[in-house]
């Protein structure tokens, strides 16, 4: 079921057409953003209903639910970055499975876009790249669409205590959530 969430997330979102417009609503966590709108405006509707989370030395928040003190809780459900005084990245957390088959659909979907010949590029409507570190590695996938850009990444790790994942995140707006 959950490879079928994930299979319906990208079929959905693959049929979008239009030009993502600085006037339409992202909703992230309940709350409806706007590209542009005011950082101020932005972090006050943020506050009423989530738990933001400033990104040290960075203009980025991430989203969370939050408890009844007022505390993070579970995992993002997405972020906003600000430039200028204004909003202008929407990130929403699609999701974050856990399981062997979320793994293994994820190197699928890396590994035949890397097996295709595919070449990706700056421009490129789909990308996947592979990084190693010492302790884990990351496989990511990215669909430019017309409105936004689709990240689906498979994180494996071999450090101790740790758990891999395979997230999928769509970004709003002019430059990349990382």
């Amino acid at each position: 079921m959950n490879k079928a969430r994930i299979l319906i997330a990208v079929c959905a979102l693959g049929t979008a057409t239009q030009v993502f417009a600085a006037s339409q609503a992202v909703t992230v966590g309940g709350v409806a953003f706007k590209r542009e709108m005011a950082q101020d405006q932005a972090l006050k509707l943020a506050r009423q209903a989530l738990a933001v989370v400033h990104v040290d030395g960075t203009e980025k928040y991430f989203l969370y639910s939050k408890d009844k003190d007022g505390k993070a809780t579970g995992a993002a459900l997405g972020g906003i970055s600000v430039s200028k005084s204004k909003l202008n990245v929407i990130r929403r957390d699609l999701g974050s499975l856990t399981s062997p088959e979320a793994l293994t659909l994820g190197r699928r979907i890396a590994s035949s876009i890397a097996e295709s010949g595919y070449q990706s590029d700056a421009k490129s409507a789909i990308s996947q790249r592979y990084r190693e570190f010492s302790t884990a590695s990351t496989n990511t996938i990215e669909l430019r669409l017309p409105d936004r850009l689709l990240r689906i990444v498979v994180y494996e790790s071999t450090a101790p205590g740790t758990e891999s994942t395979l997230d999928v995140t769509e970004h709003f707006g002019e430059s990349q959530f990382d």
